[in-house]
């Protein structure tokens, strides 16, 4: 065998060799892939979803015992969970879905939350206790609060009383100002993000999904310039205007909030979106007790018929 044949010889074997290299990996990758998917479906066979429900990720099924959906948002599921590793403890857990929401930067805003909620220890702040990441996810451990959120009372059709009105001034009120001390603007307060437990009698401010600190250039990379973040009905006119706020956009929004608890109806209403946006930065608020007298007076005329 010539010099030239040995060296052809010997790249085809060595081509031969790198075949048989590359389908064991494709082989060990296929078991490897068959094994993870075994074990997904172990955690979750527990785990019974009602209809409508969405399971947890596969990574929560394994590292808690899921009890039940608490609710789900945007970009993300919340499950009431035992915490095995501490002793049972019952917990709130955000499972992160970053394919509810693609093309954003979920997973550096949610640890970016968490982050700010692990540095804030209020009584009326709900409390995050840890922050998991997943190969294929995330997940923020938080206090269970047994309640509902503000907005569920004038779902029902009531409005809060005045005494009740003052207590939210006096607690959330209490819990945005620690936050704002500690440099942190919460930019989505609603009555749907404050939780009240009637049973236990605790009121905490939650979802800090759009917080930030003053002056974070985090903010620059996870949303552009200009771009608008909050819900429409409670957000201030500078936020409408994709300005740089401070805690004064927060406390527009806590009266906002404490506007539409009061008096049943919010203090702009609009078609869509765009009409509701307009009327934050140009339209006369009626005063919340013009609202109330009217409202009452209604309720005695229908009374009366």
């Amino acid at each position: 065998m010539t010099p030239v044949e040995e060296a052809q010889q010997g790249t085809k074997i060595r081509r031969q060799l790198t075949a048989v290299d590359q389908a064991a990996k494709e082989l060990a990758r296929a078991a490897l892939q068959a094994e993870i998917e075994k074990e997904e479906k172990r955690a979750l066979a527990h785990y019974e979803p009602e209809e409508g429900e969405i399971p947890p990720s596969p990574e929560v099924a394994k590292r808690f015992d899921v009890i039940l959906q608490l609710g789900k948002g945007g970009m993300a599921v919340v499950y009431l969970c035992r915490d095995p590793r501490r002793g049972g403890k019952v917990l709130a857990v955000k499972d992160i879905r970053a394919e509810m929401k693609p093309g954003m930067k979920v997973e550096q805003r949610v640890e970016h939350e968490a982050m700010l909620l692990k540095e804030l220890d209020h009584p009326g702040i709900v409390k995050v206790y840890d922050f998991l990441k997943f190969p294929r996810g995330s997940a923020i451990v938080m206090e269970f609060i047994d309640g509902l959120p503000l907005d569920h009372e004038i779902g029902a059709g009531r409005r809060i009383t005045w005494d009740f009105g003052a207590r939210i001034l006096r607690e959330i009120g209490a819990a945005l100002g620690y936050a704002h001390q500690h440099g942190v603007i919460h930019r989505d307060i609603k009555p749907d993000n404050i939780l009240y437990s009637e049973r236990h009698s605790v009121m905490k401010l939650v979802d800090f999904g759009l917080a930030r600190m003053f002056g974070d250039p985090t903010e620059v990379h996870m949303t552009r310039t200009g771009m608008v973040v909050g819900t429409p009905h409670y957000m201030s006119p500078e936020q409408v205007s994709g300005k740089t706020l401070d805690q004064r956009s927060d406390i527009y929004s806590f009266g906002a909030t404490l506007y539409y608890l009061l008096t049943g109806q919010r203090h702009v209403e609009g078609s869509n979106v765009m009409d509701i946006l307009e009327q934050q930065r140009s339209k006369e608020i009626v005063p919340p007790a013009t609202c109330a007298a009217k409202s009452r007076a209604g309720s005695a005329t229908s009374s009366a018929r």
